[in-house]
């Protein structure tokens, strides 16, 4: 599965869960605004196959590779699992292309 792929078939979850997270969560877990702006980026050079690794790597960081804090719903869990799982076949398109 390539990153593009995995985007179109989570596109509306995800895209809804971010919105959510922020929602819900933005108060106490300010990363989440900079979260939502970044999968968006994802999303959009994706699918204009452009390259995404300084993203995901900026992602990463922002959610210290995707740890999920005590005080969150089952959504920010599950956004940060299909986060996780992304930039996980991102580093495996970029491990591949080498």
């Amino acid at each position: 599965m390539t990153v593009k792929d995995y985007i179109q078939e989570h596109q509306e979850r995800l895209d809804l869960y971010t919105k959510a997270i922020v929602n819900a969560h933005g108060q106490h877990h300010p990363e989440v605004y900079e979260v939502r702006e970044l999968y968006k980026e994802i999303e959009m050079r994706s699918l204009h196959h452009q390259d995404i690794q300084q993203t995901v790597a900026r992602l990463k960081a922002v959610t210290s590779d995707f740890a999920v804090p005590s005080d969150v719903c089952q959504t920010f869990l599950q956004t940060y699992e299909m986060l996780g799982e992304l930039a996980e076949i991102a580093a495996s398109e970029r491990q591949s292309a080498c």
